[in-house]
């Protein structure tokens, strides 16, 4: 049985419907090589998502569909708004989706249903949840644990522990670098001591380094004295 919304339409009926608000070529454009791009607007998705969210979610999630980009990230939305009844039956339903992340948008505008709420009733078990992902060898799964660590556990009890394990990760994709600059950039908003000692000792490559600096240049949280250090520190590396 698939989910269908009161008028009888399909979700992927419902989604076609919305490509005249949208913009495919601009979409496409910030989603190169990825296929199936609708180019629909994020606010019609998250919509859309909570009127699922409202009725039969539980049918929708037993096949969301994922041929179209906007599909895949739509499906995420709804996660994102279900009831949590528990926690382990909750991850698995995000490890399906986790599994289909075909871009960085799709991975990126994700949120856990309860945000940090439903990650402090379960703190340990998630973040091991999340580490895990680390190590995987597909691109999005490791950006998906990057951006995650980045947005629930940068604080002082895991601040050692991510920063060894960004340190082994050794996937080398584009994506996957962009998620570690992202996330050092941040670390180093907030914990600027330990997180330019982290930068110091040279942890990844140097593609990543740099865009690690660029990405805390190019931030407005960080001072401009900071910002010659980085600097200096990159032209070191050329």
């Amino acid at each position: 049985m698939s989910f269908t919304f009161p008028d009888g339409t399909t979700v992927r009926q419902r989604l076609l419907s919305l490509r005249a608000n949208g913009n495919k070529q601009f979409t496409e454009k910030l989603h190169p090589g990825v296929e199936n791009v609708l180019g629909l607007r994020v606010p019609d998705l998250r919509k859309l998502a909570k009127e699922i969210a409202r009725a039969d979610y539980k049918t929708y999630l037993s096949a969301p569909g994922n041929f179209y980009m906007e599909e895949r990230m739509l499906h995420g939305f709804v996660l994102g708004l279900i009831p949590v009844r528990n926690t382990d039956e909750y991850l698995d339903e995000v490890a399906k989706f986790v599994q289909i992340i075909n871009s960085w948008s799709v991975c990126d505008t994700f949120v856990f249903s309860g945000r940090q709420k439903f990650v402090c009733k379960d703190e340990k078990k998630i973040y091991s949840w999340l580490t895990a992902w680390l190590e995987s060898e597909a691109e999005y799964e490791v950006r998906f644990g990057v951006v995650m660590l980045m947005q629930y556990y940068l604080t002082e009890p895991y601040l050692a522990d991510i920063l060894q394990r960004f340190s082994c990760i050794r996937h080398k994709a584009y994506y996957v670098s962009m998620a570690l600059a992202w996330a050092i950039s941040v670390v180093i908003v907030k914990f600027p001591k330990e997180g330019m000692a982290w930068l110091r000792s040279q942890p990844v490559d140097i593609e990543t380094m740099k865009r690690s600096i660029q990405k805390c240049i190019d931030s407005y949280r960080i001072s401009p004295e900071l910002k010659e250090e980085l600097r200096a520190m990159r032209k070191e590396l050329c």
